[in-house]
């Protein structure tokens, strides 16, 4: 019943009919929010903590003679996360993620709680006054918390903005904390469309995400896993219409100096000499060559006799894995034509081989990872060929063959084993336009896997442009490339579905990205880019 307006304050208590007691429960709790429902009665959502750490949502509504209680979910613990001594109480433990009703539609509410420890926001909906829910999630594999949904009040249904929130950065207390306010506002959609304004929109979006976020990688700057990302960097800034990340890149060169990684043999400590070198073609600054030449040259007077098994005793100082073909011979390729001695290019193509020979499957037309791999076995019983890896080397081959002169004589074994393995991984691709984590079981990891995916499509796209590859036969496969890649593009510019670190096939999930898998999404997109022009 309505008790009166504000001139009738103050209320008594006593004359308030109880929605829930907590002093009969001994089970403390916490009113979010109140709404009138369509038939005028009131409806209310709060929270009820058994234990501190465990809140639990309710939904009430007045049924006309009395109130009719039901739970809608558990709602985990306190949202507050710092850092504190394990002595120290959290000092707000009823601090729910929060719920709140929908007031124009007060069957539907919208609540935050925690998904893998970080809180989500998600919307419920009831067609029987709260006896049962249906859900579905509005934000989801989110770095930082969501908490305290807002309704929008007199919004039509589908109107959006509708629904707030607090994305936390930090909270530590209603006094202390730093947050920023979201929106369940559609975020852009790009297209998969091979046409230049699509493909310059979606790479830029990648780039400026990865370089916004580039503070947060806690690999060295020198470290493979960036270097990789270099080589995709440094192909967009070509084409974008900015120097910001031809500045960006030249910034992390000149604060290393261009050197290399610390490890004189460690091909992973090659890779970053990819971009040096490049800007020097571009710059002529004679910094940007010198530590690559130092280094090389060192190599390949001083060439490792280590051999590539790795059962074997002794440092393994040579390309004994496949990923090793992406990471160092494009350096050596490079510097063969930007000062015309063939000293580069004769040593790369002897250690190439010595790896071709060793790691290559003639009659899979696939490199294993390295000699642990030759009788591992698959789920399905079939040979264990990780999909990045072979994109590795498939991404790789593209370096060589642009450097490459046409009458030169190592070309035609470059060429043949590009043609064979375009015309393999073709094959192996997706339904989805996805390679697989494990090229021949994608059965046992079926979910995207982008740094693969991306690589191969690099590939595939240069094959087409270079003529080395049938239009015909390829571009299908190209096409449904790029649109797979560009679907794991989120609205804000993270790349997802990257597979972590490592060494073989791995499961994958939406949420993981990893700055070489950047790397290959935007070197796919130069290539591809092409294909539209």
């Amino acid at each position: 019943n309505l008790i009166g307006d504000t001139t009738a304050l103050p209320v008594n208590q006593n004359e308030v009919p109880k929605v829930y007691d907590g002093t009969k429960t001994l089970v403390r709790s916490w009113i979010w929010d109140i709404a009138l429902g369509k038939d005028g009665n009131p409806v209310m959502v709060y929270a009820v903590f058994p234990e501190e750490s465990k809140h639990i949502y309710h939904y009430a509504g007045w049924d006309g003679q009395s109130w009719q209680n039901n739970k809608i979910c558990d709602a985990g613990s306190w949202f507050p996360r710092f850092k504190k001594k394990k002595e120290e109480r959290e000092p707000e433990p009823h601090y729910s993620g929060g719920i709140i009703l929908d007031h124009s539609y007060p069957e539907k509410v919208y609540l935050s709680r925690p998904h893998n420890d970080i809180f989500e926001i998600e919307e419920w909906k009831t067609t029987d006054d709260g006896k049962t829910w249906e859900s579905k999630m509005l934000t989801e594999n989110s770095e930082h918390d969501n908490v305290r949904p807002f309704v929008v009040r007199n919004t039509k249904e589908k109107q959006q903005p509708r629904v707030l929130w607090m994305h936390v950065l930090n909270y530590r207390h209603y006094t202390h904390f730093f947050t920023e306010i979201k929106a369940n506002i559609p975020g852009p959609v790009f297209s998969d469309e091979i046409k230049k304004g699509p493909v310059v929109k979606v790479m830029q979006a990648v780039a400026d995400w990865q370089i916004a976020n580039f503070d947060k990688v806690k690999h060295h700057p020198l470290d493979w896993t960036n270097g990789a990302l270099y080589t995709g960097m440094y192909s967009w800034s070509l084409m974008a219409d900015t120097n910001k990340y031809t500045n960006w890149l030249l910034k992390i060169g000149r604060k290393y100096q261009w050197q290399p990684g610390f490890r004189m043999y460690h091909a992973d400590d090659f890779v970053v000499l990819q971009t040096w070198l490049d800007q020097y073609r571009e710059f002529k600054n004679e910094r940007m060559l010198d530590p690559a030449v130092a280094r090389t040259s060192w190599v390949i007077t001083h060439p490792s006799k280590s051999s590539l098994k790795l059962s074997e005793k002794g440092p393994h100082d040579r390309w004994w894995w496949c990923d090793a073909l992406f990471m160092a011979p494009p350096v050596y390729t490079r510097l063969s034509s930007i000062t015309g001695d063939k000293k580069y290019v004769k040593f790369m193509h002897n250690e190439y081989l010595a790896t071709y020979d060793y790691l290559y499957d003639k009659d899979e037309h696939l490199f294993f990872r390295d000699d642990r791999y030759f009788d591992k076995r698959e789920a399905n019983g079939k040979k264990v060929f990780w999909g990045r890896g072979n994109g590795w080397v498939m991404g790789g081959l593209v370096s060589i063959l642009k450097e490459l002169p046409e009458n030169s004589k190592y070309r035609p074994f470059y060429e043949k084993l590009f043609k064979e393995m375009a015309g393999k991984t073709a094959e192996l691709q997706n339904n989805n336009g996805y390679w697989s984590a494990s090229l021949l079981d994608p059965e046992s990891y079926p979910n995207p896997e982008t740094s693969s995916s991306g690589f191969i499509t690099y590939a595939l796209a240069y094959g087409i442009n270079s003529g080395l590859l049938d239009q015909e036969k390829y571009l299908p496969v190209v096409k449904k490339g790029w649109k797979a890649l560009v679907k794991a593009v989120s609205p804000d510019g993270k790349l997802g579905w990257v597979q972590p670190i490592g060494e073989n096939p791995k499961n994958v999930i939406q949420d993981m990205t990893e700055v070489y898998g950047v790397g290959a999404f935007l070197l796919a997109g130069s290539e591809v880019i092409k294909l539209a022009e």
